[in-house]
């Protein structure tokens, strides 16, 4: 490739994964030859995928004429560190061992494979959702350092689920301790649905923003140009043709915990009893959650439908 380009790898082949690894070590260059182009999961980017077809070689030091410049190692963040104070929505670096799910799911308008699998490092362990190709790429029981892996919220416990710009990294730690199969299989058999019953909220925190055309990511908040770029994809477009969404951070009770969840717009027009909620002020939004009693959220495979008594 020419130029500063970066592209996210997915190796299938045990014996090519060994090849990467030896020239990781010793910073050299590679020549890869018939390998396959895959669009990514965003469809704005592209994978290459590695299988045992395609030729990984040491590259000719006159076939290249760049210098290696490695990245800035991120800290790795325990399990138990991302429950007790990793924000919802933050992406971070964690170590551990994978214990995969037995089911693959379709999800989303797009059928994208999905498998609700546990990662588990000795503090913690968590869900960890495994996208398309890392279903069959990822190795159960193999431990693996593993970037820009989002934090998110399911079934009120927070939870792992990979990106495009994700990086599985396999190493070696014979201390790292096997998951217990009873405790992974637990979690991953526990029912899909989980209610909570609250008298009302006790803090609102509204958000009004605008999100790219093409990927959906929120744009920067207090654009005020005509013409906006997305820091996700890159492209540019008129902040007038960017839609307006809402989100809400609540806290609640529910008898026994003290809760803090984010809602958007489709459960807030259930709460709010109508469909343009981006047209109310924020105080207004606020205002209206707080006056809600007896609350009820059911989470499904992080979908939340709401009831409550006016």
């Amino acid at each position: 490739m020419k130029g500063d380009v970066r592209k996210r790898v997915v190796c299938f082949s045990k014996a090519k994964r060994d090849i990467f690894q030896a020239n990781q070590e010793t910073l050299s260059a590679v020549r890869i030859t018939n390998y396959v182009v895959s669009k990514s999961l965003t469809g704005e980017s592209e994978d290459i995928l590695i299988n045992d077809m395609t030729s990984v070689v040491a590259a000719a030091p006159s076939e290249y004429s760049f210098q290696y410049i490695p990245d800035q190692q991120p800290e790795i963040v325990s399990l138990d560190e991302v429950r007790r104070t990793v924000e919802i929505g933050e992406k971070v670096t964690v170590k551990g061992r994978i214990k995969k799910g037995g089911k693959t799911e379709l999800v989303g308008a797009r059928k994208l494979q999905m498998l609700k699998s546990v990662i588990f490092d000795g503090t913690d362990n968590l869900y960890l959702t495994l996208w398309e190709n890392e279903i069959t790429s990822v190795s159960e029981g193999t431990v693996y350092v593993i970037s820009n892996v989002n934090v998110r919220m399911n079934e009120l416990v927070k939870m792992l689920s990979t990106t495009p710009q994700t990086i599985f990294s396999e190493v070696d730690d014979d201390v790292l301790e096997e998951l217990d199969d009873s405790v992974a299989i637990h979690l991953l058999e526990e029912s899909d649905d989980s209610i909570v019953l609250a008298q009302a909220f006790q803090s609102v925190d509204v958000d009004k923003y605008r999100c790219c055309i093409h990927c959906s990511k929120k744009l920067t908040p207090g654009l005020e140009t005509k013409v906006v770029k997305c820091t996700r994809c890159y492209r540019r477009m008129r902040l007038q043709d960017c839609k307006l969404n809402v989100s809400c951070r609540v806290t609640l009770n529910d008898n026994e915990n003290d809760l803090e969840l984010s809602m958007f717009e489709e459960v807030l027009s259930t709460l709010l009893n109508t469909k343009n909620v981006c047209e109310l002020s924020e105080d207004v939004i606020a205002e209206k959650l707080l006056d809600l009693q007896d609350i009820e959220l059911t989470f499904k495979e992080d979908v939340i439908s709401a009831a409550c008594k006016l």
